[in-house]
This record gives structure tokens, C-alpha cells and sequence, in this order.
């Protein structure tokens, strides 16, 4: 069910983005976005669209079921793997882009030999330095705004604000514990930040540290837990689009606000949901064959399990 509410949200976001981006002098999805019209910017109409971790969870389950051997509708994948690309590179952001990329190569070459591998990674090194060369306005642009932040160096405004946000923004070391919340725009706080923002200052430019200046350090540990169980456990391989949509979350992390922002919450709650499932659900099965065992296999069972554990405890050290 869950499964199919994540189809139909995703398609309702890609009916609705080439809409907007149809009609780009139209604000209807903003969210604050932009105050008046989407504008041209490295290359295209570039429209940031609300609820991105709809679209990401969708790609991710769309690579998964177009190999599933037991999934129909292979059509249907496809169309939606071709979007699951293109939407990406129509929003020309290198952290929607790259993640993109890297799940749909691991995905279809992890169960081909190394050859194969080194074959098609040589492909795609010579595919991406041949597209280089093309005029193609949006990789233009993308390259530009790398080349810019990268000539800027430490002058960058992402380093300028993670540098204060982590060092001064805090008033107390309590804050620094705990930290400071997110304040209401009519606040005196809230307005502050606003103040920060105009400067260039923004908290969700940030990525983990912004939620440590918001919150603390102690979303930050759970989310380190969260991503240790996520990729510690074993899941179906048909489940395995779960693992791939926590990949995009942690890795935009790093200068985006996937961790606790609006955009991603409906879609990680639906992710641990069914990940919190399958390991109940194989648990339950493990359970259910031991309470099927008759009682003299159960106590066998027992007596091995006790001789292996008094073994370990009487090995000298």
C-alpha cells in the first residue's frame, strides 16, 4: 500500500514540475522558492521543486522494480528511470545529479563481472569528457558554478556560514549542547536569522550543521545510528530501493537540509516505516519456525547453544 501511495505521490510531482516549468512566469509551487517568476540560471529555467524526496524515493524504487524479476510493468519502470535522470540535470544541482548517477551505475553493474565494470566505467569517463565539449547550456552552467566555488575557495558561502553557524552563533555552551531551535519569523530570533539569510547566511546551506545549530548534538548521534542500522542490516533485494534513498539523504546532507526539512519528511518517515517492517517481519518468521520445532528439538537446540557458550567462557584468555 505504501508503495503504491510513493507512485502515486511521485507522479503527482512530475505532472506538476514539467507544468510549472511550462509555465515558469506562474508561480504555483513555490514554498519559497522565489518571489515572483523562475528565471533563467545556469542554463535553463531552473525550478528547485518542492517535495524532492518524493522523486528521489520514487527513482530509487524505480531502478529496483525494473530488475525485479517479479515486477510487471517494465514499461512503466523504464519511462519513469528515463525522468528519474532528466529531472535532475532540468534542475542543474550537482547534489541531485551525482547521487542520481552513482545508484543507477552501482544498481545495474553490481552483478556484472570486473571486466564488464572497468568496460562501461571507461565508457562513461569518455562519454562524460565527449559531452564536455558540446555547448549544452545546462552542463555549462554546472560547470561554471563548480569552477566559481572552486576558484573561491575558502571565500565560498557555504564555508563562510558553516565556519559561524558552528563557531559564534551559539551564545552559550548549553547552546552548543541543546541548540538554539528554529525561530518564528515575528520573532525577535526568528527575525534575526531572516537578517542572516539576506547576508547569505543560510542555515539549510549547511547541511548536518545546520541541524546541530538548530537542534543540538543529539539528532545529530541518531541520525549517525540511523544510518548504521540502515546499512548495517540485510534487507530483500526487492527492499534494496529503501538503502538507495537513505544514500541520497545522507549524501545531500552534506550541504542540504534531507535531514529535517518538509521536502523529505513524508518520504523518510515512509522509508523507516518499511524498513522497520521487513525486520520485524523477520524476526516474526524466525520466531514462528522456533515455536514450530517440537519440544525435544527445542531442548537440543538449547543444550547447543548453552555447549558453545560454555566453550567460549572456559578458553583461556
Amino acid at each position: 500500500m505504501i508503495e503504491k501511495v510513493i507512485i502515486i505521490f511521485g507522479l503527482i510531482y512530475i505532472v506538476c514540475y514539467f507544468y510549472q516549468f511550462a509555465n515558469p512566469y506562474n508561480v504555483m509551487f513555490n514554498l519559497g522558492m522565489v518571489d515572483d517568476e523562475y528565471r533563467e540560471s545556469r542554463g535553463i529555467i531552473r525550478i528547485i521543486f518542492p517535495g524532492a524526496g518524493v522523486i528521489w524515493l520514487l527513482t530509487c524504487m524505480t531502478v529496483t522494480k525494473l530488475t525485479d524479476s517479479a515486477s510487471k510493468y517494465k514499461f512503466f519502470w523504464f519511462i519513469l528511470l528515463i525522468l528519474g535522470i532528466i529531472i535532475p540535470f532540468m534542475q542543474a544541482t550537482r547534489t541531485y545529479i551525482v547521487p542520481t548517477i552513482l545508484i543507477y551505475c552501482y544498481h545495474f553493474a553490481k552483478n556484472i563481472s570486473l571486466s564488464k565494470k572497468i568496460a562501461i566505467s571507461i565508457v562513461l569517463v569518455i562519454g562524460g569528457v565527449f559531452l564536455s565539449d558540446f555547448e549544452i547550456p545546462v552542463i555549462e552552467g554546472i560547470l561554471e558554478q563548480q569552477e566559481k566555488q572552486t576558484e573561491d575557495g575558502t571565500k565560498d558561502i557555504r564555508y563562510i556560514a558553516g565556519t559561524y553557524f558552528l563557531t559564534e552563533f551559539s551564545p552559550t555552551p548549553i547552546n552548543k549542547i541543546l541548540g538554539n531551535g528554529m525561530g518564528h519569523e515575528r520573532s525577535e530570533y526568528g527575525q534575526f536569522i531572516d537578517n542572516l539569510g539576506q547576508k547569505g547566511l543560510f542555515i539549510p546551506d549547511i547541511g548536518i550543521f545546520g541541524i546541530y545549530s538548530y537542534f543540538g548534538i543529539i539528532p545529530v548521534i541518531a541520525w549517525a545510528l540511523i544510518g548504521y542500522k540502515v546499512y548495517k542490516y540485510k534487507i530483500p533485494e526487492k527492499y534494496i530501493y529503501i538503502k538507495y534513498y537513505f544514500f541520497y539523504i545522507y549524501f545531500c546532507a552534506i550541504t542540504g537540509s534531507t535531514f529535517y526539512h518538509i521536502h523529505y519528511l513524508i518520504s523518510t518517515i515512509f522509508s523507516l516505516y518499511i524498513f522497520q517492517t521487513i525486520l520485524y517481519n523477520k524476526k516474526k518468521t524466525l520466531l514462528d519456525k522456533i515455536r514450530k520445532l517440537d519440544p525435544q528439538k527445542i531442548r537440543l537446540l538449547k543444550k547447543l547453544i548453552e555447549s558453545k557458550i560454555s566453550k567460549q567462557t572456559t578458553q583461556p584468555i
